[in-house]
């Protein structure tokens, strides 16, 4: 097996196989996905159960719609504590474990997960990090990386769709296997 000069982590083997299910070692088998998680702060930040999530609130203020790509980054606030939500399609990610996620795995690591091949690895890893594109985080956020842009790089459609579909999915994975204790 190969190693690239672009993992950035410690030396690991590469995984086909994910814990909970969302990768499999051929595309026949990866049907095998199980429901999103709702993604909430986590439960030491004591919310009231009566209260909104921000965009819901937001939205019953003022009537707008709350939307991919505004400029503002709305907080929610416990007890003395603040977990900040980043818009991204269809909802939002939590800034901190984001950025747990991003220190424990390599843009190599989510490659894998988006059942890219190995020789497809090797291809697409340098046009990425050629870019400016080091983590799988960029790709939550498609108002700075898509589909569109991937295919101008010179990565293949199909490259791009699986880059592109798994994202939100290896995020989730990963808060679902924080929560888990796996």
């Amino acid at each position: 097996m190969s190693t690239s000069k672009y993992h950035t982590g410690p030396s690991s083997k590469r995984q086909r196989q994910f814990d909970l299910g969302f990768a499999k070692d051929s595309d026949s088998e990866s049907t095998d996905f199980f429901a999103p998680i709702k993604l909430e702060p986590p439960e030491g930040m004591n919310h009231a159960a009566s209260a909104k999530p921000a965009a819901e609130a937001d939205e019953q203020r003022n009537g707008a719609d709350p939307r991919v790509g505004d400029n503002e980054v709305p907080p929610t606030t416990g007890n003395a504590a603040v977990a900040i939500q980043l818009p991204i399609e269809g909802g939002y990610v939590l800034f901190g474990p984001l950025r747990r996620i991003m220190a424990s795995t390599t843009l190599e690591d989510y490659l894998c997960f988006a059942c890219l091949e190995e020789n497809e690895i090797g291809l697409v890893l340098p046009i990425l990090m050629d870019h400016g594109v080091n983590h799988f985080d960029l790709f939550l956020f498609v108002n700075y990386v898509n589909r569109e842009q991937l295919r101008k790089w010179g990565i293949s459609v199909g490259t791009c769709a699986r880059i592109m579909v798994h994202a939100l999915m290896f995020y989730q994975f990963h808060i679902h296997k924080r929560e888990r204790g796996l």
